[in-house]
Parts: structure tokens; C-alpha cells; sequence
């Protein structure tokens, strides 16, 4: 029930102050820094503001901004800044809490605006999205009493440290595969029942084959229904199925797939089961020489080399003949086993804690929903809550 809830726009609730828009001409080598929205994603590269900044332009630790334009799901919304003093960028307001509005909740209730406005974003470029102040403010929502702002803050407060402290662990588990690979796969590390067997440079051409695909399909969003779509999510856990298999080739769990074109050209994977796009190359492996799991790792270890070999080319794609100049060491079968297996553990990790992420970020969205539009209401006296 949301009995006794006030009901204003955003607007009544605080007040947004513009950044300004610093021109390169505008940037030095040191001074403040200018927070920019690839900032509020994390990038602690800065540009740097030398001169005297007007005070609506200070952002401090912990203020609220909100990136009015923006990559939906990316840069678009609410931030609460962690980074270091600076100055604000254009397309950003500082959102400043009126009296009696907790700034944790006001932040939770962007974030629903958020989605909405982001729902509400069709047609061409729909993923860019690009609002004025008066979308934001003109929003009305459910203001409980200013005790029970604070409790829902606190409440969900809980399942943001959660995933801050499960994506710490993430990135955590990502490093310290990432530095397995580099002293496994490069024969750095040695396991001692191999010590003494000899590693043999090998081109990637020598022990796989394959090529480009030709058809092209269009994966059809159908809940689950159908065959699976091989194409660049894939490579991310994330799949879309398809219904039409005129034109489809399939692969099979043993076949090592790359991906050849788009921002992560060189992710390679195995163990899938579907219809390849025609961005990806389905690659068949001697099996008496390598196994799928070493040679998809390596590929992945080599992957930030190949990336700069293609921006360098100016292409968005792999490298033409890429099998035929890749070099590596190659050990015997057995032991790429036993460097499989280490890694895959690893990887289980990862996969662990991704699912841990995605199921914290579910309960927290289901929380809102009960807690922001006062289905559930909370109980301001610290003894508990009721509906």
C-alpha cells in the first residue's frame, strides 16, 4: 500500500546544477580533474582543468551526478561519484538533495527514472539516449517520510556493498587467471612430472583449420526457442536462438570458434553446440597434437596483441591469414591437459561469481520495486518491516 505517500515530480525533491563544457583547449597536464562520463564508468584517465572553476562546477567525492546523455545500460543515469575532487563536464548534471530528501534513496529512485527512460527510447540509435533537464524533473514519484527514505537506503544499501564486494572478487579472480596464463601457456611455469619434455614452436595453421562462414542468419530474441545463435555474445555467456536453418551451419562442441569481426575480434571459445554467424570462424583441431581448451585460452592470452595489430590496420576485424604468422610453443597433449584443467577451475570461479552478481542485482531490482513504490513498507523504528 502506498497510503500516506506524497506524491511530487523530481524536480520538487532537488536540484540540477549543468558541468560545463571544457574545450581541449581548456585541458592541461595537471590541476583538477575533469569528469567526464567515461569517468562515471570507471576510466580513471584524466583530462586536467588549471584554471579558476566556478563553484557549481566542484564535484566532491560522494556527490550525485546523473549523465543526462549517454549509451543505454552503459553511461546513461545516476552515479555517485568515488572518485577524486574535480570539475564537471558538460552532460552531467550535480544532483543536490533538497531538505528532507535522503540522497542514497534519490539515487535508488533515479535509477528506476533511468530504466524508464530507457524503455521509452526507440527507433534509430535507440541506444544512445539524449534527454533535457524537464524529462528528469517532470517525473512524480511515490516520497515516503524522511526516516523511512533512510531505512530503504540502508536496506538496499546492503545489496550494493554486496555486488561491490562480489565484483572486487570478480576482478580479483580475473587477474590472477590472467597471470596463470601467462606462466602456464607460455611454459614460464612448469608442472614436474613434465619438466625435461621439450615445448615445439608451431603456427596456429599447423594444428587447426577452418574457414569463414558464408550464410547469414538473423537471430530471432524467442525465449529460449529454437536453435542457438554462435554469434559475438556468445563469446560473453549471453545467447539469442534462431528458427530458420536453411542456410545454417552448425558446429559441434569440439569445434574451436573465433570471433573475426566487431570489437572483440579474437575472442575464441569451445564446447558450443549451434548456428554459426558469419562473424565467426568454426576452426577443427588435430586432436592428436592439440586440445580445444588450451588452444581457445592461448588465443584469448594472445588476443590484446591481435587487437593491436587490427586498430592499428585501421580494420575491424582479425587479421587476414591470422593461422599462418601466429607462433607459438606447443607442448605435448598430456600437459596441455593438466594446464586446461587448471585454468577451467579458474574460469569456474569466474563464472561462480558472474552468476552471484547477476542473481545480487535481481534480488536488489526486485527489492526496489517493492521498497520504492511502497508495496512494502518499512518500519521506521528499527524493528522491523511489514507490507
Amino acid at each position: 500500500m502506498t497510503n500516506h505517500y506524497a506524491r511530487p515530480s523530481i524536480g520538487d525533491l532537488c536540484n540540477f546544477v549543468s558541468g560545463n563544457g571544457f574545450r581541449p583547449s581548456d585541458w592541461r597536464s595537471s590541476g583538477l580533474p575533469i569528469i567526464r562520463i567515461q569517468n562515471l564508468n570507471g576510466s580513471r584517465s584524466f583530462n586536467y582543468f588549471a584554471g579558476q572553476p566556478k563553484e557549481k562546477w566542484i564535484v566532491n567525492p560522494g556527490d550525485l551526478l546523473f549523465a543526462w546523455a549517454g549509451v543505454k545500460g552503459v553511461s546513461f543515469g545516476p552515479t555517485i561519484w568515488s572518485g577524486p575532487r574535480g570539475v564537471l563536464n558538460q552532460h552531467i548534471f550535480r544532483v543536490v538533495p533538497k531538505k528532507d530528501v535522503e540522497k542514497y534513496w534519490l539515487y535508488l529512485i533515479l535509477q528506476v527514472i533511468t530504466r524508464k527512460i530507457e524503455a521509452n527510447a526507440h527507433g534509430f540509435k535507440s541506444s544512445l539516449v539524449h534527454v533535457h533537464k524537464e524529462d528528469i524533473a517532470n517525473q512524480v514519484v511515490n516520497l515516503p517520510p524522511l526516516p523511512e527514505q533512510r531505512k530503504i537506503a540502508e536496506i538496499l544499501g546492503a545489496w550494493d556493498r554486496a555486488i561491490e564486494l562480489t565484483s572486487a572478487l570478480l576482478a580479483a579472480a580475473r587477474t590472477r587467471k590472467r597471470g596463470l596464463m601467462q606462466i602456464l601457456l607460455t611454459g614460464r611455469c612448469r608442472f614436474s612430472e613434465f619438466e625435461g619434455q621439450p615445448w615445439r614452436e608451431v603456427r596456429l595453421g599447423e594444428v587447426i583449420s577452418g574457414k569463414k562462414n558464408k550464410g547469414k542468419i538473423v537471430p530471432t530474441n524467442d525465449n529460449g526457442v529454437g536453435i542457438p545463435y554462435i554469434g559475438a555474445t556468445a563469446f560473453e555467456g549471453k545467447f539469442l536462438n534462431f528458427t530458420e536453418a536453411d542456410n545454417a551451419v552448425l558446429c559441434k562442441p569440439e569445434d574451436l570458434l573465433v570471433l573475426w569481426d566487431g570489437e572483440n575480434a579474437g575472442a575464441a571459445a569451445f564446447g558450443l553446440r549451434g548456428a554459426v554467424s558469419s562473424t565467426v570462424v568454426r576452426f577443427q583441431l588435430d586432436e592428436k597434437r592439440v586440445v580445444a581448451p588450451f588452444i581457445s585460452e592461448l588465443i584469448w592470452l594472445y588476443n590484446s596483441e591481435v587487437r593491436a595489430i587490427r586498430e592499428g590496420s585501421g580494420i575491424p576485424h582479425m587479421p587476414k591469414h591470422f593461422e599462418t604468422w601466429f607462433k607459438f610453443l606447443l607442448p605435448s597433449v598430456n600437459e596441455q591437459r593438466r594446464i586446461s584443467d587448471v585454468l577451467t577451475s579458474q574460469q569456474d570461479e569466474i563464472y561462480a561469481l558472474q552468476k552471484q552478481i547477476e542473481n545480487l542485482h535481481l534480488q536488489k531490482k526486485s527489492l526496489m520495486q517493492k521498497l520504492l513504490t511502497g508495496e512494502w513498507r518499512v518500519s521506521q523504528n528499527n524493528k522491523g518491516a511489514g507490507t
